[in-house]
């Protein structure tokens, strides 16, 4: 009978782990910006905004690379950020509010990009 129990209560965590979140999603939300570099120097990265399973081109930067938290102070990206990234002056970074994530870039006022997640 305990052996029983044990499996029963197996089964239900697995399928409580497994139930999509309230906004239908299934799992915490993993969002990443992605740098496509070019060969040569002379031509711009390409900037992928990365959730769940989808790609979206958001944006073409000199250089690019990924930003660790712990840097974030330096280029006033705000510790909301989820993810950053960038090179050469040029930095890109993501912010969720409510359902949509919004892409910011410096220099530029307000957001270059936004996903809605429903």
């Amino acid at each position: 009978m305990i052996r029983l129990s044990f499996l029963a209560l197996l089964f239900a965590t697995f399928f409580w782990r497994c139930a999509p979140d309230s906004d239908g999603s299934r799992g915490p939300l993993v969002v990443r910006l992605e740098c496509e570099g070019p060969e040569d120097s002379l031509s711009l990265s390409e900037v992928y905004l990365l959730v769940q399973e989808q790609k979206v081109k958001v944006a073409d930067i000199p250089t690019c690379e990924s930003f660790d938290r712990s840097s974030y102070a330096a280029y006033q990206i705000p510790d909301t950020a989820l993810t950053a990234c960038g090179g050469r002056g040029a930095y890109l970074y993501v912010i969720r509010e409510e359902n949509t994530l919004k892409v910011f870039q410096s220099g530029q006022e307000g957001a270059v990009f936004q996903l809605n997640l429903k």
